[in-house]
């Protein structure tokens, strides 16, 4: 299995914010090359400042506002709290279907549009859902996760998704299935 590591509250972004309130389907990745493509396990990074949550938030906002969404019944109120998003566990699971570069600028040189980032790669995620709570180690970048143990110190990484191990086999079965682009 492949996971990737987000930050807070860009994962929340992804997974909490209902279709209808312009979720973030759209993660963002300093490099040049990124060539996989299907289903990937997100994780809560473990890290993550006050300063960030709050640019993120605001980042969140300017994306709805890019997106031309208004303000919402379901989204008022309903920003996370720092405190109470959750780090360092796996939460859901979605397909990346295509990566893009992003311009080096966007219209009259903005460094951001939506949820992209300028001179990015936008790795563009569709199937998003939530899964149960599993609390365990990241790692940066693409990385491989196993649900069976393995030699301790060895790749890749295991981990013990418990009570919630079929919920996990059965939505990465599915998407796998689906391939990875749409």
């Amino acid at each position: 299995m492949k996971a990737l590591s987000i930050r807070q509250p860009w994962l929340w972004a992804i997974l909490d914010i209902p279709e209808s309130d312009c979720p973030k389907r759209v993660e963002n990745r300093k490099g040049t090359a990124f060539h996989y493509r299907g289903p990937v396990l997100l994780h809560a990074s473990l890290g993550g400042t006050r300063l960030e949550y709050t640019v993120g938030i605001g980042g969140i906002m300017q994306a709805r506002i890019d997106h031309q969404h208004t303000a919402s019944p379901s989204m008022d109120g309903n920003m996370p709290v720092y405190q109470a998003l959750p780090r360092g566990c796996y939460l859901g699971i979605a397909r990346i279907v295509d990566v893009v570069m992003h311009p080096p600028a966007f219209v009259r040189g903005a460094l951001t549009s939506g949820y992209c980032i300028a001179g990015q790669l936008g790795l563009k995620l569709a199937d998003v859902r939530k899964l149960p709570r599993v609390d365990a180690p990241g790692s940066l970048g693409l990385y491989n996760v196993e649900h069976t143990p393995g030699q301790v110190g060895r790749r890749p990484m295991w981990v013990n998704f418990g009570e919630h191990r079929d919920a996990y086999a059965a939505a990465w079965a599915e998407l796998s299935a689906k391939g990875g682009a749409t």
